[in-house]
């Protein structure tokens, strides 16, 4: 046997040291070097997750500025308006922290390894089929007749039957109330874009910015009575309530997603509406999607958080007595766009699985990315492995449940920043799970001036199934932030799946 491993082990090395050899020692250099300095920070990018163009003009020159190595723009221009400065200035120094023949050899790196076109065609798109699982039905506001919506949060209530719909405003934000039977009741002027509410509806998280931002003017509102619970938070996104420290009491979890600077801060509420803040769960920006869910099994929920945001990655808070214990699940590149979390046992195993969504694309103008979509990591020997792929340009949200009542979990997902030649049909996809990991694909064509960057799922009409509403936020930022009045009056604020399985 020894014998005949030999000369499969003396080819192996042959061409080992052969592919060295050829290596330009420059590349060498430079990988060598991005994994130093990019790797400190976040997961290091391959050189193919972008093109060429990209890492020249967007990428590469926001990176050296973190150096201190300032090209094409001046230190000044990163810096922005007077109303942010005093918060980053200390992420670009005024002297050069990277000697300038590494920087060189990392841009080489990267340039030179880059393709000048993205792949598209290495992922087939997958088929579909006609919708059959929902009925579309599309809800509209009186004040929508005249002024298209921008629905930045859609939740329902289960209890009181509520809809709360929410976007931005020319100035400030509003928050529409509506029936589960879809009549709408009232609107509640906000001061900017809701972007998330409490469980029980009793509160209101506006970002304070809609684009990205690091002048933190994010809050949290108290529906009740207007009153201001959290001020100051920076782009705030998520919010949820949970007891980490098992003293009984839960505490205040918000998700400043911020820009350049943010955090995953934590409240105790010391009186009913009082929150004193705890030591950050995080320092970093990115935070985007908060999730309750007991991963280890012991009885106690704990705190699962998805970051985008340069250094994207699932992060999981355990539930503990001493206090939470950190410890990191996943990792992503920076290019990945992180953007949804579910958490639920797909493959009927008994343990949780993550369904993870990827398709954010908006630091620079888009291009479709073969990594953005849907995957699914299954609980495999205390670790999450990657066992589906469903390849999805721009998706945004997911929800996880058992439409059509047959024991499985399905998948439904919004994708917002979508090809033009895609954007009527893969704006939302319904996968039915077939025998896991197959699934069936369905979807509906979407008039042209929807988009859907936000859902949520909930019994809606109360016939005991799961039904879904799309938030349609009526223009695509990458063109611009679209006016009030900019596109055809009497858009829907928001689209009812009804499902059909009773």
């Amino acid at each position: 046997m020894l014998r005949l491993l030999l000369p499969f082990f003396v080819l192996s090395l042959f061409l080992l040291l052969l592919t060295c050899a050829e290596e330009d020692p420059g590349i060498r250099k430079g990988r060598l070097l991005a994994d130093q300095y990019c790797g400190s920070c976040h997961l290091v990018p391959e050189p193919d997750q972008l093109n060429r163009s990209l890492w020249i003009s967007e990428v590469l020159p926001k990176m050296g500025a973190y150096f201190g190595h300032y090209a094409p723009y001046d230190r000044a221009f990163y810096l922005g308006p007077d109303q942010e400065k005093a918060n980053i200035q200390h992420l670009y120094p005024l002297e050069t922290t990277m000697d300038t023949a590494d920087w060189r050899a990392i841009r080489e790196y990267f340039i030179n390894a880059a393709p000048d076109r993205l792949e598209e065609d290495a992922a087939e798109a997958p088929p579909l089929w006609e919708l059959e699982q929902f009925a579309v039905r599309e809800i509209s506001a009186p004040l929508h007749q005249k002024l298209a919506p921008l629905t930045t949060l859609i939740s329902f209530h289960e209890e009181s039957g509520e809809i709360l719909v929410g976007g931005p405003k020319r100035s400030g934000g509003s928050l529409d109330r509506f029936t589960n039977g879809s009549q709408w009741i009232d609107r509640r002027e906000l001061g900017s874009a809701p972007s998330a509410v409490g469980a029980q509806h009793e509160m209101v998280l506006e970002m304070g910015s809609l684009l990205p931002s690091d002048f933190a003017r994010g809050s949290l509102t108290q529906l009740r009575d207007s009153s201001t619970l959290l001020d100051n938070l920076a782009r705030p996104v998520d919010v949820l309530r949970i007891d980490l420290d098992l003293d009984g009491q839960e505490e205040l979890i918000v998700a400043e997603y911020g820009n350049l600077i943010g955090r995953l801060s934590r409240f105790e509420e010391s009186t009913p509406g009082k929150f004193l803040p705890l030591t950050p769960l995080a320092a970093t920006p990115g935070a985007i999607r908060l999730r309750r869910a007991d991963l280890n099994a012991d009885g106690h929920d704990d705190l699962v958080v998805l970051f985008a945001q340069g250094d994207e990655r699932i992060d999981v808070w355990y539930s503990h007595a001493a206090g939470p214990k950190h410890e990191q699940l996943l990792r992503f590149p920076p290019s990945y766009g992180s953007s949804d979390l579910e958490i639920v046992d797909v493959d009927d195993d008994g343990k949780l699985d993550l369904v993870y969504a990827n398709g954010d694309n908006f630091d620079y103008q888009p291009v479709p990315k073969i990594y953005h979509g849907i995957r699914v990591f299954l609980h495999r020997q205390g670790q999450y492995r990657e066992e589906f792929f469903y390849p999805m340009d721009g998706v945004y949200g997911l929800e996880v449940a058992d439409f059509d009542g047959d024991g499985d979990q399905d998948i439904a997902a919004v994708a917002y920043y979508v090809p033009p030649a895609e954007r009527s049909l893969r704006s939302f996809v319904y996968l039915e799970q077939l025998n896991f990991p197959e699934f069936r694909g369905q979807s509906f064509r979407k008039p042209r001036d929807q988009y859907y960057m936000c859902m949520t799922r909930g019994d809606i009409d109360g016939d005991g199934d799961q039904d879904l509403l799309l938030g349609n936020f009526a223009g695509y930022l990458p063109d611009g932030m679209p006016g009030e009045n900019a596109r055809t009056p009497g858009q829907p604020a928001y689209l009812l799946l009804e499902n059909r399985h009773r």
